[in-house]
C-alpha cells in the first residue's frame, strides 16, 4: 500500500511544491518609503555637492563669492552634501538589518507553506492507503476474532 502509488507519488510532489505562493514577488510595503527616502538623500548630497562645485568655481575664477546660506553656524551647502551621505548611509544600514528580518520571516512562511504542501501529498498517496489497508486488517482481525468466539 504504501508504495501502490510510487509513480504518482513525484508528479504529485511537483504539481503541489509548483502550486505554493512562496510570496517572492510581494515587496514589502515599508520598500517603497525607503526608496523615497534614499532617492530624497540622494539628491540633497547632490545638489550640496554642486552648490560647493559652484562655490569653488567662483573662488577658482577669483568673482566675486556669493553670499553664504547658514544654517545653525553650518554651511548648507556643506550640510547637503554631508548630511544626505551620512543620512544615506544610515538609512541603508537600517535597511539591510530590516531586509534581513524580513527575509527571514518570509523564508519561515515559505518553509511553511511547502511543507504543508508535502504533507498533503505524502498524506493522501501513501499514508492514507496505509491507513486503509489497516484498517482493513483491523476489520478482518475483529471479524476472525467475533468468529472464532462463537
Amino acid at each position: 500500500a504504501s508504495v501502490s502509488r510510487l509513480d504518482d507519488f513525484s508528479d504529485g510532489l511537483d504539481s503541489a511544491v509548483g502550486r505554493v505562493d512562496l510570496g517572492v514577488g510581494d515587496r514589502p510595503r515599508w520598500w517603497g518609503a525607503v526608496r523615497v527616502v534614499q532617492w530624497a538623500l540622494l539628491l540633497a548630497a547632490m545638489v550640496g555637492g554642486l552648490w560647493l562645485a559652484a562655490l569653488a568655481f567662483f573662488a577658482y575664477l577669483q568673482l566675486p563669492e556669493p553670499r553664504s546660506v547658514d544654517w545653525s553656524g553650518i554651511p548648507v551647502p556643506t550640510l547637503l552634501l554631508v548630511g544626505g551621505v551620512v543620512a544615506g548611509l544610515v538609512v541603508a544600514a537600517v535597511s539591510r538589518v530590516a531586509a534581513r528580518v524580513a527575509a527571514r520571516r518570509r523564508a519561515q512562511q515559505a518553509e511553511t507553506r511547502l511543507r504543508a504542501a508535502i504533507a498533503d501529498v505524502a498524506d493522501s498517496l501513501v499514508v492514507a492507503p496505509m491507513q486503509a489497508e489497516v484498517d482493513s486488517y483491523t476489520r478482518c482481525r475483529d471479524g476472525l476474532q467475533l468468529a472464532l468466539e462463537r
